[in-house]
This record gives structure tokens, sequence and C-alpha cells, in this order.
């Protein structure tokens, strides 16, 4: 019990918070070899529990959400590289509505998830802004007409899916039949 420290090779710190009972409690710091902050959790009874935020070295927000019993709720937000992605986790696990933005703010894409599953309507983006492609997922299944556009917005071409099967491209059939290779 108590406030606990632990530090890399060199002598400096790596990470400091408090256990009660043994289990971590309250706020606990991660920092880089350069002491900058890494993330900053709140932990109740040994589980994250409340705000959590990460960082890189130059102490950029790459990530901040809620936990909840250990597990990621509400709205989230992470960075990596120049892509940022928006949207609510449930129990863990993505669900709602996400988005992702170039780094000056132009959407990549957006759509509803469920679970971790993509599931509805999704869009894709230029990064011009205009419309790249529109799909749709049920439960993570590719489901009903997607199509892809060219830079001007024309559709260049169509696919049909039903239940994660490729029924058409352009109109055209595809042949469901496959080989007996035995």
């Amino acid at each position: 019990s108590g406030v606990w420290k632990f530090y890399y090779p060199d002598g400096k710190l790596e990470q400091q918070g408090t256990f009660i009972n043994g289990l971590e409690d309250g706020l606990w710091t991660w920092y880089y070899p350069n002491g900058s902050v890494r993330r900053e959790e709140n932990y109740l009874s040994g589980r994250e529990d409340g705000m959590s935020l990460e960082y890189d070295e130059n102490g950029v927000v790459m990530a901040t959400g809620e936990f909840i019993e250990g597990l990621e709720e509400g709205p989230w937000e992470y960075r990596s590289g120049d892509v940022t992605e928006k949207g609510s986790s449930k129990a863990g696990r993505k669900d709602g509505y996400w988005k992702e933005y170039y780094a000056d703010g132009v959407l990549i894409c957006e759509g509803g998830v469920v679970l971790d599953s993509p599931n509805g309507k999704h869009k894709l983006y230029y990064e011009s802004g205009k419309i790249k492609e529109e799909q749709f997922y049920r439960m993570g299944q590719k489901d009903k007409t997607w199509w892809v556009f060219d830079t001007e917005g024309n559709v260049v071409i169509s696919y049909v899916y039903a239940n994660d099967v490729l029924i058409r491209i352009n109109g055209i059939k595809v042949n469901l039949e496959t080989e007996n290779l035995d």
C-alpha cells in the first residue's frame, strides 16, 4: 500500500501511483525517458476507472476517453500519425458512430459500429472531401450495393453483396459456382 515509483534503468522516473491493499487506486502516471508525461489513468480497486489520457513525447494528446470498471465507455478519441478517429465505446468495444479525419480536419470515413463490427452505411472520402465510396454492412458482413466514385463524383463501379458474398459487379451476376478440387 502507498505511493509507489518505478524507474528506468538509468534512474529516471518511469511511472508512479498508489496501491491500496495491493491494487492500483487513484491516479497513475507514466513518463517517457525524457521526463514528459506518457499516460495518465485513474484506477479504482485495480481497474481503470475514470479519464485516461495518452500523449506523444511532445505532449500532444494521442488518446483520450473514460474507463468504467476496466472497460472503455462513452466518447473516445485516438490520434495516429496524421489521422484522428472519434466515436464511442460500450463495454470496451467500439459501439456507435465513428469518424476518421485527415490532419486538416477533412473527413476520411464515417459509419456505424456495433460491438466492434461495422454496421449500416459507411462512407469514405478523398482528401478533397468528395465521396470516394459508399459501403453497407450488416453486423460486420458486406451487404447491399456498394458504390465507388471517381474524384469528380461519378460512379466508377458498383458491387452488390448478400450475406458477405459478392453477387453482382456493375449489374452483372458473378458466377458463384466453384470447381471441385478433389
